[in-house]
């Protein structure tokens, strides 16, 4: 995803931040990402979609208005983060286990999952229970997006 697209995104979740008296998560730090990808790896036997560490590198994790955005789990962190505090690994390795597909799980919102599956490598919006497919994306960039945007409105 352009960088530019992401500055302006992010500059949208501060404003909107600021104006109910929140702080966005500051970026995660190289070390950080780097024991982040290593543990997920070891843990998934996967690798994090690129696209996902960009945004990390911009904001580690998000939590606003029924959407939550996982970040990197708090014990690969060097500080704690100022919002969200919800971590990658351990929502994976909760929801993994009964999965009958492999899904990788990225946000959820409400009655949503935003996903990636692994045996069509595909950006999805799921339904929490049921897994019914809701939207199809080409990205991870497009899904999150339209994510943050639905729940700045």
């Amino acid at each position: 995803m352009d960088n530019k697209m992401w500055e302006k995104e992010i500059e949208k979740i501060k404003k909107e931040f600021v104006g109910w008296g929140y702080k966005v998560n500051e970026p995660a730090s190289d070390d950080e990402i780097s024991r982040f990808t290593t543990k997920v790896k070891d843990k998934f036997q996967i690798e994090i979609p690129s696209e996902y560490i960009d945004f990390l590198k911009e904001i580690n994790g998000y939590s606003f208005n029924g959407l939550l955005v996982y970040g990197i789990d708090m014990d690969l962190l060097d500080n704690a983060p100022n919002n969200c505090k919800a971590g990658f690994i351990e929502y994976n390795d909760d929801r993994s286990v009964s999965d009958e597909e492999k899904w990788i799980y990225f946000a959820e919102s409400e009655f949503r999952l935003y996903v990636f599956r692994v045996q069509d490598a595909t950006y999805y919006k799921i339904e929490d229970f049921s897994y019914d497919i809701q939207k199809k994306y080409d990205s991870f960039a497009e899904m999150i997006m339209e994510a943050i945007n639905d729940s700045l409105k």
